[in-house]
């Protein structure tokens, strides 16, 4: 949206089109978007800019999958930053803004016939939600607080039966993506996205042989090498 709004021009032999129309054109079927809690230094990544969206990748026959930031700004691996109107609730208080905010938010979705197919709870969450960086040790506690708070919230709205994904984003080792998969096994964990860095196609294939787990390479594939080296493993 905001591309197009500074005048970006998407084309297909020469001739302008639809971006969301030539993604599904060329075999893509999910779209995923980002939403900021209260992002004042743009008009983008708000709920009516998530909802322009959503109405554009379903007119285009996509699905989606919703990403909350949970941040006013772009949260990653490197910082998580904590939303302004929350920086000074303690963790119980955070769990609760963070719950009320998610079902809030896909509740209104859902009155516009807009609830995406996937909802992301954190987007890149190498470290602490709301407020951790690459650098600082993770309170575990405070952590699944919070995690927990946005899955029960997801769960409540669309029910219980809704399928959870996990995305490491290549932060664990072999042993701590095995203690993980097992604490979170009550969970039904449908899957794992990168659980480890990108390395030798055998080192994700050594943890999916001693995991039932479905395993997603993501970023571990890069190439056509990598694919390759994949599928062989």
């Amino acid at each position: 949206n905001e591309m197009e709004d500074c005048g970006a021009v998407y084309r297909k032999g020469g001739k302008p089109v639809d971006p969301f129309e030539l993604m599904h054109a060329s075999g893509g079927n999910l779209v995923r978007v980002r939403i900021w809690n209260d992002a004042t230094w743009t008009r983008y990544s708000d709920l009516a800019d998530v909802a322009r969206t959503i109405r554009r990748a379903r007119a285009a026959g996509m699905q989606v999958l919703l990403d909350f930031h949970y941040s006013d700004d772009w949260a990653d691996g490197d910082k998580q930053i904590v939303p302004a109107a929350w920086a000074n609730l303690d963790a119980p208080q955070q769990a609760e803004a963070l719950y009320h905010y998610t079902r809030g938010i896909l509740a209104q979705l859902d009155a516009q016939g807009l609830m995406p197919e996937m909802v992301q709870v954190g987007n890149e969450t190498n470290p602490e939600l709301m407020g951790g960086t690459k650098a600082a040790k993770i309170n575990w506690e405070r952590n699944a607080l919070l995690l927990n708070a946005g899955i029960r919230a997801v769960r409540d709205v669309l029910g219980p039966s809704v399928s959870l994904r996990l995305d490491a984003n290549g932060a664990w080792t072999h042993g701590r993506a095995l203690e993980v998969l097992e604490a979170t096994a009550s969970c039904r964990v449908a899957a794992v996205e990168q659980p480890l860095p990108r390395g030798p196609a055998e080192d994700l294939a050594r943890l999916r042989r001693a995991t039932s787990v479905p395993l997603m390479a993501d970023e571990s594939l890069v190439t056509l090498a990598d694919a390759d080296a994949l599928i062989a493993a």
